[in-house]
């Protein structure tokens, strides 16, 4: 999942945090793309992705 908690209020935000939850629970292995700390907070492992240089155009040359 892209964001998925972007752009909603805090009432379905908490909806989809606990639908997230439950998978968690059920065993399954959710991949999420997450800048909201509430989001990463449920993760078992998190992956860091930064790059070193600014220039956005240029990012995958050398990835």
């Amino acid at each position: 999942m892209d964001e998925p908690t972007a752009h909603l209020d805090s009432a379905t935000q908490s909806r989809v945090l606990d639908a997230l939850r439950e998978l968690k629970e059920r065993g399954h292995t959710v991949v999420v793309v997450a800048h909201r700390e509430a989001v990463v907070a449920l993760a078992d492992d998190v992956i860091t992705v930064a790059s070193e240089r600014e220039d956005a155009d240029h990012v995958n040359d050398h990835i």
